[in-house]
């Protein structure tokens, strides 16, 4: 029987403890998250207007702040580079127009490699952005190494053209000999297989690229530059940069004295060299290694089962008083609390999204909280939560959990005894926690088996038996008649009625 009615209710949905609809909004492989972002805001401005007064519309969950925040921390970490490469540059250089001649090569390189990778389907994102981060310091080695040696001809008494066309030559292969060095380190990072293989990809290819074309500007643009800027006198060497050369000259000296003790004793010196780099070896062994660290981004979301079962009122009455453990929380800015699965329509289970206080406004981090929330949700009878990091999502398994196992193959059996026993491992070993598995019982059942030889006496078939077994269970309608003007249904009529007995319906 079809039936244009109303449906069960399977899901609930809560923000801060008041009802509310929620719809989730994700991108299509290959668009880019924060132009999304933007676009679901403006219209989201749009509708707004025309809501009525007392109906609010508001954005829960945003991952892609955190995408903007990286990646403007990261822009800021590009300009300190290049003020720091140019203090450095002043420093060593001695006067402002060798300076600005190498510091031109910066953002000529750096603008260059970001055409290139915009021409390749590349965008501005994290990765590329700290190759391009990185890329600042390496970027002004060719063009130091030009100038130093046009400086050094133009010293010699030769003219500007001269000692740049002259250096520019002499220096051009031993320049090209160390940018293939560069890129010889960065480009198996290309060739990275498997995850890693995916994220690193743009890296390694960011950086070459602006490596090869530091080299370019490097024998065309600055010697170029040298030709008309270049000025190698130190009368107009300020004090500070007096006072920096009296500095280096010392520690040059000192360094010179070093130098020649070290050569007298070569074997002592490598013998050095080499127990510096057993050490570094056994370090490297004894750090610990992750993939991606673990971020403060003041959210968590809560996995939460209840006994396999469980209708939509008993796990709602359970969700409350989650709701409260959360909310009584000074940490906490709020919640998002989804009864009924998260896209599953599972009715015994639930997630909750709780997004934190800024961290300079609470006095514990976020793992300190999750371990928290964990010890007194699980606490709470009948509830099993589990704690998930939100900032491991993206670089994760399909779950968002830092580590997951997959068992599979084509007994049942025996899956379901492997995968008992990989959860009680980990749980005992003490090194894991929150440890789960997808796996889930079936709902409890009851199994009739009707007794056919007094069904023929009765005249009953088999199948007018199982109507009513399942219409008695909350299964299938059996029919409808009118009432007083209304439909009612003929299984929520009996079972109201108290003098009906489901033997009377055989």
């Amino acid at each position: 029987m079809v039936e244009d009615g109303f449906e069960d209710v399977r899901q609930m949905a809560r923000v801060n403890g008041v009802p509310t609809q929620g719809m989730g909004i994700r991108k299509q492989r290959g668009a880019n998250a924060v132009a999304v972002a933007k676009a679901v805001r403006a219209q989201l401005d749009e509708i707004r207007k025309t809501l009525p007064a007392d109906m609010e519309l508001a954005i829960n969950f945003d991952s892609t702040l955190f995408i903007e925040q990286s990646v403007h921390e990261i822009e800021l970490e590009l300009v300190l580079a290049v003020i720091l490469t140019a203090l450095v540059c002043w420093l060593f250089l001695g006067s402002f127009s060798t300076t600005l001649n190498v510091i031109l090569a910066i953002p000529m390189s750096l603008f260059g490699t970001i055409a290139v990778i915009y021409f390749l389907g590349f965008t501005l994102n994290t990765f590329t952005l700290l190759a391009l981060a990185l890329a600042v310091g390496i970027v002004v080695d060719d063009a130091i190494m030009v100038l130093e040696n046009i400086v050094r001809h133009a010293e010699i008494g030769k003219g500007r053209v001269r000692a740049a066309i002259e250096g520019t030559k002499e220096i051009t292969f031993s320049a090209f000999s160390a940018t293939l060095a560069v890129v010889a380190i960065s480009i198996p990072v290309v060739f990275m297989q498997g995850v890693i293989g995916k994220f690193f990809l743009q890296f390694g290819i960011t950086l070459c690229v602006a490596v090869l074309l530091s080299y370019l500007e490097a024998v065309t643009l600055a010697p170029a530059r040298c030709s008309q800027i270049l000025d190698v006198s130190r009368e107009h060497r300020s004090r500070v940069g007096r006072r920096v050369d009296d500095s280096f000259r010392l520690v040059s000296g000192k360094y010179y004295g070093l130098l020649r003790k070290a050569l007298r004793r070569p074997g002592t010196i490598l013998a050095g060299a080499g127990v510096v780099f057993v050490l570094s070896l056994v370090v490297l062994k004894a750090m610990p290694s992750e993939f991606v660290p673990s971020q403060d981004q003041s959210r968590l979301m809560l996995r939460v089962q209840t006994a396999v079962g469980s209708d939509i009122k008993e796990t709602d009455k359970l969700f409350r008083e989650i709701e409260k453990v959360v909310q009584n929380r000074p940490e906490v800015q709020r919640s998002f609390v989804v009864v009924g699965g998260f896209g599953s329509g599972n009715v015994s289970s639930g997630v909750v999204f709780v997004t934190l206080v800024p961290p300079h406004e609470r006095k514990v981090t976020q793992a300190e909280f999750a371990g928290i929330l964990r010890q007194k949700l699980n606490s709470i009878p009948g509830v099993r939560a589990v704690v998930q990091d939100l900032s491991q999502a993206g670089f994760t398994a399909q779950r968002g959990f830092p580590i997951e196992f997959s068992i599979r193959g084509s007994d049942w059996k025996t899956l379901e005894r492997l995968s008992r026993e990989v959860t009680s491992k980990l749980e005992a070993s003490g090194l894991a926690v929150d440890v789960d598995t997808d796996y889930r019982l079936g709902v409890p059942e009851l199994r009739v088996l009707p007794d056919r030889a007094r069904c023929a006496d009765l005249g009953v078939s088999v199948d007018d038996v199982a109507t009513v077994i399942n219409s008695l269970v909350g299964g299938v309608r059996i029919g409808k008649f009118n009432s007083g003007g209304r439909r009612v249904d003929v299984r929520e009529r009996l079972m109201a009625d108290q003098r009906t007995r489901p033997e009377d319906l055989a």
